[in-house]
Formats: structure tokens, sequence, C-alpha cells
């Protein structure tokens, strides 16, 4: 009897365990980048193993060719930030949207150090990963990505 009241004790809370980080932070990106808010229409959302990758076109990031972010830069950064989870264990990494080793992609670079620092220490906690520029995996011209990760705490 002491072996089937234990079993279903175990079972009940394996039933009642939270969802992972990883599963959070989809949730949190889902809701946070919906796209029926019209600043967030051209996000699109990339479900990774340990994380997620938003795309954002630089157009409707920043004004006119410029490093200035837009009203919906603005917005869709600060739904980025509002999306992120503890940021002592989320990895953020900052995609450019051009080559970074192409002739003239100071723009591309000056615009994702701009995404980089408001994503660096947005208040949670001081011991926030560094949030790193990295290139693009694929080529995605004009669009900025974001990756947030949970980090490997193992």
């Amino acid at each position: 009897m002491k072996v089937y009241l234990l079993t279903a004790v175990l079972l009940t809370l394996g039933a009642c365990s939270e969802p992972s980080s990883v599963q959070t932070l989809s949730s949190r990106v889902t809701a946070r980048l919906n796209p029926a808010q019209s600043c967030n229409s051209q996000a699109s959302i990339e479900y990774l193993p340990n994380g997620t990758r938003i795309r954002l076109p630089a157009d409707a990031l920043f004004a006119g060719g410029g490093t200035e972010l837009t009203p919906c830069g603005q917005y869709a950064v600060a739904s980025v930030t509002e999306a992120m989870l503890d940021p002592s264990i989320m990895q953020v990494v900052i995609e450019p949207e051009a080559d970074m080793n192409a002739p003239g992609s100071n723009l591309s670079l000056q615009r994702a150090d701009i995404v980089r620092n408001l994503l660096t220490n947005p208040g949670f906690t001081t011991t926030q990963p560094p949030v790193l520029v990295q290139p693009v995996p694929s080529s995605s011209q004009g669009v900025l990505g974001i990756v947030l990760a949970v980090a490997d705490n193992g």
C-alpha cells in the first residue's frame, strides 16, 4: 500500500511541476511580441532548443536609415526586455542586420550596439552575462536578430 501511495504522490508532483525556463521564456516572448500589436506585426519568432530568436526588420526599428529607434523600435526592445527571465541565467545575443565584416557595415554594427546597450543590465540584476554581438548564422539582410537563450548552468 505504501508503494502505491508513494507512486501516486510522485506522479502528482511530476504532473504539477513548473515549466522549464525555456518553456517560460518561449511563452513570455510569444505574449510580449504578440503580432496583434501593430508595432510587433513585423516581428518573427523562431523557437530554439535553449530559447528564442526574434527577428525584427531594421527599418521598423530605426528611423530614416539612421541609429535612432522609432517609437515601434522602442516598444519592440521594451517587449524583449519584458520577455527576459532572470538575466543572471539569460544569454542575450544581438545579430546585426548585415555581415559584420562587409564593407559599409558600420551602420549595422552601430544599430546592434544600441540594442545591446538597451538590453544590458535592464535593472533586474547586476549579474547578467554580457550581451554579445555575433554574426548572423544565415543571411537575413535588413533584419536584426535578438537571441534570448537560457544559459547552460551545468
